[in-house]
This record gives structure tokens, C-alpha cells and sequence, in this order.
């Protein structure tokens, strides 16, 4: 599919050399829509419908609310999952597809019941009193900021060099300012930023490419950064002035930095065996992203970071 400022000979051309057949347009492409509009509510309207298709077929069935459980975190749930990897679906859409889900549990296609408790309270954990139904809004940011991540980890892959070459070939990933011409594939995305560095941290290495300040590099959660500027090292001054032949340079930490600083510094254990300083998700085991991660991420009050120091 060619853009509309493509002349007609160039598209002619390119599809001969090609042997591809040129279209006007697709209106879906792997069940997902190929061009988002300014009307998007519309554009998601296909997730209720199947939906609607899974639920009708159930309701001639009955079945015990342990039983809609099920069906409701195995099927349902994941209805949606392919198309929120790649878009944020608008919050009415979702509010729609959790209403139906709640419905179906209530009354399982039966006549109407009353609803003894609210949508976000069902999704609590059984061990705070509900059922352990994902909120979609939350499944959907996890699945967007997981692609995030893949970007920023991975400079040579094809999404990353794609992306790159249209919003960032002059900056680094996030630092791609936000417009509405862009693509809401990569608007969706851009929009975890702030949740992608609020678990990135460096990893212990050699730490000659990690500065002390302004960078995430503490091992302790929610803030990644020293919280006291040095006081007489230059803030540009690498993490590896800090160290000497046989580790940690206690007194010179200690004289630099408070003391919350400063424990925090030599508690991390040096590497027997030489290593890169290595940018790691911090809430995943052995520092990899996972979605259910993300979540717990989610629940805390987190400042933003300047994802352009990185």
C-alpha cells in the first residue's frame, strides 16, 4: 500500500519490479486494522464482536460461576491479547469488553442478577478478596511497554531499525517528540516510556560507560539514582573512579556521597569475572522484562525519568 503523495508511475513501477498487485487500501491485515483514523472507537469494534460471538455461544449453557471463572481468564482475557500488542485500545472499548465480562459472570446469559461487587474489585488477588481477573487497561499497557523494551534492547532488529529510520534517526529512542501524524502503532508505544525506565537500571560491569550522576545505577527500587550529588568529583566522573585494585574505595565513597548513598554504592557486589555494564529490567529475575512485572511497577507511585541518558 502506497501513501498518497506516491505518483501513479512510481507505484505502477515499483509494483512491476515487485509483481505485486497494487490495492487502494486494506481494511484489515492479520485481523488487525492497516490505517487508524481520528475515529478509533469504531476500529476496535471487531474485539466486541467476537466478544458478543463467545458469549452467545456460551449462554445456552449452563455453567457454575467457577466454571465462567475459567473460561472468562482463558478465553476472554485473551481475545484482545494480539491486538493490544500493538495498539492502546481506548479506554471505553475496554470498559465495554470487562463490562461483558462482568456480566457473564454475574448471570452466565441468564436473566439479570444483581452484581454483588465492582469490576476493579474482581480483579483484585484472591488474597486480597477477589477473583485475580487482569484489568485490560493494565494488560494492555504491559504488552505495549514489552515492545518498548524489545526496541530499546534490540537495535538490530527490524522493528527497532523501522521505527528508527521515520521517528528517531537523529535521537535516541524515546527522546522522539509525540505528534499526531505519527503512527498510533508508535504513539501506543511512546507512551510507556516513563514505565520502561521506571524499572531500568545498568547492571554492575566494568562501569566505564556509566556516569555517577543521572543514571539509574543503585540497586534498590524506585529510585535507581544517587539521591546526593559528589562533592568534589565532577558530575560527568564515571562509576569506575569509585573503585580501586581491590574493589569499592570506601573512604572516598563514603567522603563523596550521604550516607544512604553510600551504603546503598558498597553494597553492590563486584563481578569475579570481567563483564559490560549491561541496561537491565529490575523487577525480572536475572534482570528480563516480563509483563507480570510491569504490573507491580504499576502499583506504586513512580517519578518519571529522562529516558534520553540513557
Amino acid at each position: 500500500m502506497f501513501t498518497r503523495n506516491t505518483p501513479s508511475p512510481v507505484r505502477d513501477e515499483l509494483a512491476h519490479v515487485l509483481g505485486v498487485i497494487v490495492k487502494q487500501t486494506h481494511v484489515k491485515y492479520l485481523g488487525l486494522p492497516s490505517t487508524v483514523g481520528r475515529p478509533k472507537r469504531e476500529v476496535f469494534e471487531g474485539v466486541k464482536d467476537r466478544f458478543w460471538q463467545k458469549l452467545n455461544g456460551w449462554a445456552t449453557k449452563k455453567r457454575s460461576q467457577a466454571g465462567r471463572v475459567v473460561l472468562i481468564k482463558s478465553v476472554l482475557q485473551a481475545i484482545p491479547s494480539y491486538v493490544m500488542k500493538c495498539f492502546e485500545i481506548l479506554e471505553s472499548n475496554l470498559k465495554e469488553l470487562e463490562g461483558m465480562m462482568a456480566i457473564f459472570f454475574w448471570q452466565g446469559g441468564g436473566e439479570a442478577k444483581i452484581h454483588w461487587m465492582a469490576c476493579h474489585k474482581l480483579c483484585r488477588s484472591k488474597d486480597e478478596g477477589g477473583l485475580g481477573f487482569h484489568r485490560l487497561k493494565e494488560i494492555n499497557k504491559a504488552m505495549l511497554t514489552k515492545q518498548a523494551w524489545r526496541i530499546v534492547m534490540q537495535p538490530n532488529s527490524f522493528l527497532h531499525q523501522f521505527f528508527q529510520h521515520i521517528y528517531f534517526s537523529k535521537c535516541k529512542v524515546f527522546n522522539a517528540e509525540s505528534s499526531s501524524s505519527m503512527s498510533f502503532t508508535w504513539q501506543s508505544i511512546l507512551r510507556t516510556k516513563d514505565l520502561v525506565a521506571a524499572g531500568l537500571r545498568w547492571r554492575m560491569g566494568d562501569w566505564r560507560s556509566v556516569q555517577i550522576v543521572g543514571v539509574p545505577w543503585l540497586p534498590r527500587p524506585l529510585l535507581f539514582q544517587v539521591i546526593s550529588k559528589p562533592k568534589l568529583l565532577p558530575e560527568s566522573s564515571l562509576v569506575d573512579v569509585l573503585l580501586d585494585e581491590y574493589g569499592w574505595n570506601e573512604g572516598l565513597v563514603r567522603e563523596e556521597f550521604s550516607q544512604v548513598d553510600a551504603e546503598c554504592i558498597l553494597s553492590i557486589p563486584l563481578p569475579r569475572e570481567h563483564r559490560c555494564d549491561k541496561l537491565i529490567w529490575h523487577y525480572g529475575k536475572q534482570g528480563r522484562f516480563g509483563e507480570s512485572r510491569v504490573f507491580l511497577s504499576m502499583l506504586t507511585a513512580i517519578d518519571s525519568h529522562d529516558f534520553g541518558r540513557f
